[in-house]
Parts: structure tokens; C-alpha cells; sequence
């Protein structure tokens, strides 16, 4: 799906201006037979907030796509 492009985006923008790369953040809640993760993404100093999703991999891919559209703004 779309959303793991914004992972490579991210790590290719840092590692090209010269930044630490990106740090995921994820955490778990709700019940063990329907965690929901939330994940934050660090990057220049920055913290940006996915929405939760089902899946950790889901929560990182929506955290970057949050820090990738607030960047590009």
C-alpha cells in the first residue's frame, strides 16, 4: 500500500539534509484481542502523530505520513 512510501521519504529527506533519522515511537492499549498502537515519529526536532491503527507497521506508516504532510506544508 501507498502509506510505506512515506517511511523511504522520510529517511531519504533526513539522511540528504543531514539529520538523525527518523525515530518511531509506538504504543500499545487496549485489549489483547484488539490492540490499537499509536505511533509518534521524531525528526528535527520535531514530533508528529499518527492516527492508531490496527498494526504497529500500520500506526508507523501513518505517524510518517503525518510528519511527511506537515513538512511538505
Amino acid at each position: 500500500d501507498e502509506t510505506g512510501v512515506y517511511k523511504n521519504l522520510l529517511q531519504e529527506t533526513a539522511h540528504r539534509a543531514g539529520l538523525n533519522l527518523p525515530v518511531y515511537t509506538t504504543v500499545r492499549s487496549g485489549p489483547g484481542h484488539m490492540p490499537v498502537f499509536t505511533c509518534t515519529v521524531e525528526l528535527a526536532g520535531m514530533t508528529f502523530n499518527g492516527d492508531p491503527a490496527k498494526t504497529k507497521k500500520q500506526a508507523e506508516k501513518n505517524a510518517a505520513m503525518a510528519a511527511w504532510s506537515a513538512l511538505k506544508q
